[in-house]
């Protein structure tokens, strides 16, 4: 665990015992479980244990879940192993041990308090798991079941109003939100998982579905970074980019992107090498972007998640991914592309993932183009820009032919 977000009402438990043993790390962990419940829930302190024993059973069934995998690259498989551990039927049965512990604490003001603490929690995770399969719905009609909208909506109103009325710390709605559903960082980008719905998926409904004329590809933007410094045709938007020995580069995490604007549709072909610094992780390209870059197009992320995989990315959520990894120290040959019939990665000749995007993200505010890096020291040599008219077509029926 590598961060505290003061949800007590889920975790107290956990980090009550943290500090205990940060501070005497020799202290037996259940005594000091046994003396938090006591203390803090009184006559109701039986049922509370049994109450916290059986979410940490829950939680070490999802770990045991043959699907689980650690590290944020596995976050999208999540939801429904949620769905599947803490079933409606377990946490009937979950809510049954807190009414017995509400009835236990009801004669003291104070333990009455407590109990209705850890329930905001247990109401907040039970409304969060009603509504994983309402957002599936809402994803896969492309928004257009507007029954589960409307449900999901209802749910995160009563959310936002638990998190709203909860006593301090309990459930910080905000900074689960930023985190871990709303944010696009190492947990986020969750939001159309566990709703409520984006704004973007909402909007899905009334985009229209394309068909777009296959490329043919003109050359519109070179750079052999054969100059001292990095010049007018790249922006850094994080990190440290620099030009050395013909190479645009980079040490750790950063982002660049092209000054210039790329009408229509985009390829971009380049050579690039990672050492490790300290580790290695994504030499990942984004086409199609607007001028916040990585988020708004489509990033087509090799070597991402520690060098764990690969993945096409629309707007921010996973549409496609491959077990194809970076192999540090050789010089890969890579091509992001959209060409009219799909959004494609191509490393050393070899198609790591494709997207055929029926709503193809061109035009106004995705003409940019740049590069993302993690974690690696990370060299980008001979690249080249070619784009190609976004060329719409359309089914033109001729009548008494019997045919389209």
């Amino acid at each position: 665990m590598d961060v505290l977000r003061n949800v007590w009402s889920t975790q107290g438990p956990q980090y009550y015992l943290m500090a205990q043993l940060s501070y005497d790390p020799y202290q037996d962990g259940h005594a000091v479980l046994a003396d938090y419940y006591r203390r803090a829930f009184g006559p109701a302190a039986a049922e509370m244990a049994t109450y916290w024993t059986m979410m940490e059973d829950a939680s070490d069934a999802v770990m045991a879940d043959p699907e689980f995998e650690r590290g944020s690259s596995a976050r999208y498989k999540l939801p429904e192993i949620f769905t599947r551990v803490y079933s409606d039927q377990w946490m009937t049965r979950v809510e049954k041990v807190l009414e017995r512990a509400e009835v236990l604490s009801a004669d003291s003001d104070l333990y009455r308090r407590r109990v209705a603490y850890v329930r905001t929690g247990f109401d907040y995770t039970r409304l969060l798991l009603r509504t994983i399969p309402l957002m599936t719905r809402v994803r896969e009609s492309q928004a257009r079941d507007r029954q589960a909208i409307r449900l999901a909506q209802e749910n995160w109103k009563v959310i936002a109003e638990l998190g709203r009325t909860a006593e301090p710390f309990a459930l910080p709605v905000k900074n689960i939100r930023d985190h871990f559903i709303g944010g696009t960082g190492y947990q986020g980008g969750m939001q159309d998982y566990f709703g409520p719905p984006s704004e973007e998926l909402l909007n899905a409904q009334y985009e229209e579905n394309v068909t777009l004329r296959p490329a043919t590809w003109s050359l519109a933007f070179s750079d052999d970074f054969q100059r001292a410094t990095l010049g007018p045709n790249w922006e850094t938007v994080e990190g440290k980019w620099f030009v050395e020995n013909g190479a645009l580069a980079t040490r750790g995490e950063g982002t660049v992107m092209s000054a210039r604007r790329f009408a229509g549709l985009q390829k971009v072909e380049f050579e690039a090498m990672v050492t490790p610094n300290p580790g290695v992780s994504d030499i990942s390209p984004f086409i199609h972007s607007g001028s916040d870059g990585v988020h708004s197009g489509y990033f087509l992320q090799f070597g991402g998640y520690y060098n764990r995989g690969s993945a096409i990315m629309r707007k921010g959520r996973k549409v496609r991914e491959s077990a194809r990894v970076i192999e540090p120290g050789k010089t890969h040959a890579i091509v992001a592309e959209h060409d009219g019939t799909a959004v494609r990665l191509t490393v050393d000749g070899q198609v790591v993932a494709e997207f055929p995007d029926e709503r193809p993200l061109v035009g106004e505010g995705h003409d940019r183009i740049g590069f993302y890096v993690y974690e690696g020291s990370v060299t980008i040599r001979n690249l080249k820009v070619y784009t190609a008219p976004a060329v719409r077509l359309r089914k033109v029926t001729l009548e008494g032919e019997g045919f389209e």
